[in-house]
């Protein structure tokens, strides 16, 4: 049996484990007062056998169900408790893993120096599938993600899930509204310069009929404010830091929860066997997207007037791929491309497309809104190479988008599917 602290710090316990656990507990009792943290004046003690845990550790759960404290005091020579060590570390549940010949209690991030603890979230492992397992759970919880937010200025909402609830949309005819059974939501807002990004897809189910609708807008309201208000009336950083996935589910079968405040702070979490927010919730979120999509947008030039697309990837090692796709009246295009690899030679092919090609990169650019992407943030993550994607309109209109942008999931493909156009299929 073993428990990991990482990063180095790994607790080996062999042989007659109750002898152990049951002779840490006496030597707790009779010889060290019981440690008291908050409103649990209570632990159980496993005595440490590894010389590189120089100080006391004490983990207490942070969930209902596990009413205990387990504290690690070191078996060092050298080791005096003190009662300002290590931040404690929370968790929501203890669940033995079996890995391979031992089972792993917990893995954990600990530090006696609070600064580090600043720096780096420390993230539990509550359970953990074997090599080669067919289905099972991984589930981890990061015990440093807070609890409550502190910022009101919100830069990031994406959030999915799951639901069991009602959604009313209007119906045909003045006044009348419907109410139809919600049964997924996925919503998305990130601003775009001087206006909101937003995203919503709706699912409702009747018998064995779904009705799914899918829309973007660019609109020049910014809703964030009424986002930041439901956030927190809905208590959704109770959850947050808490991660599960169980293999072989089908998608859209739980949630994910990704919120971003200008301070650094975030709510994050996800669960994809179940719904991870209230219906009425999901029926608020829809809502607030429905209702902002109705008002005011920013105007993009035409898909129509398109004249040409141009793309460009830049790689790290001087490589490049460049493709320009030209518009032509009766509907096809031409597409010239060059490329360059790990030396100096260049390649260059020139192919015409297809007018069938070409609506389908039209209806691609409308149903994604990829002409909205220019003013959207970056993603976290450093590319391997610059893609860019430089629209050109007949009134001299330019856009620029890069393949880098924050975008919800189910239109990420659309700068994917031209660059597929481009550079791979002519």
């Amino acid at each position: 049996m073993r428990i990991i602290a990482s990063p180095g710090v790994v607790v080996n316990t062999s042989g007659r484990y109750f002898y152990r656990y049951f002779h840490g507990f006496l030597i707790f009792i009779f010889t060290m007062p019981c440690f008291i943290f908050g409103n649990i004046p209570w632990a159980i003690a496993l005595p440490a056998a590894h010389k590189s845990v120089p100080w006391a550790i004490a983990l207490h759960a942070a969930h209902k169900s596990v009413p205990w404290a387990i504290a690690l005091p070191a078996a060092h020579d050298s080791l005096t408790p003190k009662p300002d060590f290590a931040k404690i570390s929370a968790i929501n549940a203890l669940n033995p893993i079996t890995d391979g010949k031992e089972t792993i209690i917990m893995t954990v991030t600990i530090s006696d120096n609070k600064e580090n603890d600043n720096k780096k979230d420390r993230i539990v492992v509550l359970r953990q599938t074997s090599p080669g397992m067919c289905g099972g759970t991984d589930a981890t919880q990061n015990i440093d993600a807070p609890k409550e937010i502190c910022s009101s200025d919100m830069i990031l909402f994406d959030v999915e899930s799951a639901v069991n609830g009602y959604f009313e949309r209007k119906a045909q005819g003045a006044g009348v509204y419907i109410s139809e059974p919600l049964n997924f939501v996925s919503a998305f807002a990130a601003p775009a310069g001087n206006a909101t990004f937003v995203f919503l897809v709706t699912s409702c189910r009747t018998g064995f009929c779904e009705k799914r609708t899918a829309d973007w807008a660019l609109i020049k309201e910014d809703i964030f404010p009424k986002l930041t208000e439901l956030v927190r009336e809905a208590d959704l950083a109770k959850r947050n830091g808490f991660h599960s996935k169980t293999h072989g589910l089908p998608r859209n079968f739980g949630g994910s929860v990704n919120i971003q405040y200008k301070s650094g702070e975030k709510i994050d979490f996800s669960d994809n066997q179940s719904p991870i927010i209230r219906s009425e919730t999901a029926e608020k979120i829809a809502a607030i997207f429905t209702e902002a999509m109705k008002g005011e947008r920013v105007k993009l030039p035409a898909v129509a007037a398109l004249k040409a697309i141009r793309y460009s990837d830049e790689r790290e090692n001087g490589g490049f791929t460049r493709a320009v796709l030209t518009l032509n009246p009766d509907g096809t295009g031409t597409n010239k491309k060059q490329s360059r690899y790990d030396d100096s030679h260049v390649f260059e092919s020139e192919s015409t497309v297809e007018k069938e090609t070409i609506d389908a990169i039209k209806k691609n650019i409308e149903d994604t809104g990829i002409l909205a992407w220019a003013d959207l943030p970056d993603n976290d993550y450093k590319p391997y190479s610059i893609k860019t994607l430089i629209f050109e309109f007949e009134d001299g209109n330019v856009i620029t988008v890069g393949d880098n942008k924050r975008v919800p999931g189910q239109i990420s493909d659309g700068f994917f599917n031209i660059d597929l156009e481009m550079t791979t299929k002519h």
